[in-house]
Parts: C-alpha cells; structure tokens; sequence
C-alpha cells in the first residue's frame, strides 16, 4: 500500500508539472506586457509603499508626468523582442546595424529628423533578459547594476531632463519555447519616447 501511495503521489506531481508547463504561453505575453506599463506607473507616480525595493529609487523624486500606452511604441516593442529571441541577438543595435529610432520612425511614430541621423541611434529604449515576470525585468532596470550612468533608471524614472519629457509607452514580455536556440527564457522591451525637443 505505501508504495502505490508513493508512485500516485510521484504520478500526479509528474502530471501537475507537465500540466503547468502546457499552460505556459510561449511568444508575446500580454499580461507581463501590461504588468510592466503598469508597476511603472506606479513607481514613477510614488504609489508604492516604502517595503518595496524599488521606494529608494524614487523617494527624493517628485511625481512624474503620467505615462501615456502607445499601441505603436507597444508594437515595435513586441517586434524587437521577437527578433531577438528568433535571432538569439540582445543589443540596443540589430543585426542590419538599426537602432531603436529607427523602427520607432518606420511604423509611424513621427521623430524629430534629428534624432535619425544615425540609424543605430537609441534614444528610447530599455531592455533586459532572463527574468521570470515584467515586473522583475523593470526592478533589475531600475537597480541598474554595473551600467555606468544608471541609464536604464534614468530612462525608466525620467531622471534626467532629455527623459522627464517622455510619456508615450509601449513595452513587450516575450517568453522563449525552451526548444529554441535564443541564450534567454525571456525579452523585455520597453520604450518610453516623444515626437519632438
């Protein structure tokens, strides 16, 4: 009897595992999209409380204009995830050399002509990998870690005067098949911009 018990309890572990790891949705994932616009928001508006890691980061800060979702900005941002996960390439600059601006302008999204000068230029755009949820991604972009400048913070919190000016929005969640060949379980894009000086 103990070791039918034991083989039905490995069975159903085994069957709850395989269960949860059909329910996984490889590609774009829209609720960790959403979850990163909107524990942004939170952080860069104060509207969270001093327990969570990320309070120190915004505690001297006053509240920052509110971030505007932009469903042109959320499409690049889809697509560059995409890319990088089927290219197995992480870089603000892709294999043709294109920056972030450059794919900002082409779907539509009008730029100050100065901004385009240079196709590898990147203005706008945050990214990360391997982290399980977007709101995780957001947290290591924010702490920064090792990037000279705290660029990504800067970026995402509008501490400085160039990235304060920033409102529009549009961030991806992409979760990598694990029969891919891509080096990360996930991409994370997200783009924060405006049209004009």
């Amino acid at each position: 009897m103990r070791k039918f018990k034991a083989l039905l309890i490995c069975f159903v572990l085994q069957q709850s595992i395989l269960f949860s790891q059909e329910n996984i949705v490889y590609g774009i994932d829209t609720t960790e999209s959403k979850a990163i616009f909107n524990y942004l928001q939170k952080v860069r508006q104060k509207n969270i409380g001093k327990s969570d890691p990320m309070y120190k980061y915004v505690k001297n800060q006053g509240k920052l204009p509110l971030l505007v979702w932009n469903d042109t900005l959320a499409q690049v941002a889809r697509t560059k995830a995409e890319y990088m996960a089927d290219h197995n390439h992480f870089d603000h600059v892709d294999l043709l050399g294109k920056g972030i601006n450059y794919y900002i302008s082409k779907a539509g999204y009008e730029l100050d002509e100065n901004w385009l000068d240079d196709p590898e230029n990147n203005y706008f755009e945050s990214l990360q990998a391997g982290y399980s949820s977007g709101v995780g991604a957001v947290q290591y972009l924010i702490i920064d870690k090792g990037i000279p400048g705290n660029g990504h913070r800067k970026h995402l919190l509008g501490q400085d005067d160039w990235n304060f000016k920033n409102v529009d929005i549009g961030a991806a969640f992409y979760r990598t098949d694990p029969n891919s060949r891509a080096d990360y379980s996930t991409y994370t894009v997200i783009i924060i911009a405006r049209h004009r000086y």
